[in-house]
């Protein structure tokens, strides 16, 4: 995970303009950040947290794999009741800005049985229902992407300042603008409200043994 900001050229502000300073705080401080994720990163992610998408009242996909391009999601997963069945899935996903939530749309499913692609549309149709599986798929990406803000926001972020020192950042509020899906990544342009602290010293090599602190 990269990100780039305005923050940064605050630091460097700061680091021009003021001299012998050891800690400097902010209240309420917006940043605007561009958070580029890659297809690895997400696949660590899905892997870790054993994601499991539901497709119907009686089926599941687990063992998800995920591969990203430009404007379109592709994902496939292993049916857990039925060994070796794979169902592959292709859609358009879309940030709604107003609602902070992902819809999908263009949905196309295969399946694939011990390595052979099996094209049974009308079985798949009546099995899971397209409609109702849009909307399972589109409720499991809004519920992770919400546990995972409230995992940013339960603790603070630690950054470190390669002259030595860190920035220490408790999140309050995150935003999220846009989120475009590219050629093995995902770059979602966000707006960030929380107090920070700049310390700079040379007595604190790794910020992430800061208590109470955690680094991306």
């Amino acid at each position: 995970m990269q990100w780039t900001s305005d923050f940064i050229l605050k630091i460097n502000h700061i680091l021009m303009n003021e001299k012998d300073i050891h800690s400097i705080q902010s209240e309420s401080l917006p940043l605007r950040l561009t958070l580029r994720i890659g297809e690895d990163w997400l696949a660590r992610y899905l892997k870790e947290e054993s994601v499991i998408v539901p497709i119907s009242d009686q089926q599941q996909l687990s063992n998800l794999t995920l591969t990203l391009s430009p404007g379109k999601i592709f994902i496939e997963g292993e049916l857990t009741d039925k060994e070796s069945t794979f169902i592959a899935m292709s859609c358009v996903p879309h940030w709604q800005t107003d609602d902070q939530k992902f819809t999908i749309d263009n949905l196309q499913v295969q399946t694939r049985s011990k390595n052979i692609l099996v094209k049974s549309a009308g079985w798949f149709a009546q099995t899971f229902m397209m409609g109702k599986m849009d909307a399972r798929i589109e409720q499991t990406a809004n519920q992770l992407y919400t546990a995972y803000v409230e995992k940013i926001i339960a603790l603070p972020l630690v950054l470190p300042i390669p002259i030595g020192g860190f920035v220490h950042l408790k999140i309050m509020e995150i935003w999220i603008e846009s989120v475009d899906v590219m050629e093995k990544s995902i770059e979602i342009k966000t707006r960030i409200t929380g107090d920070w602290e700049l310390s700079l010293t040379t007595a604190i090599s790794d910020p992430t043994n800061q208590p109470n602190g955690r680094s991306l």
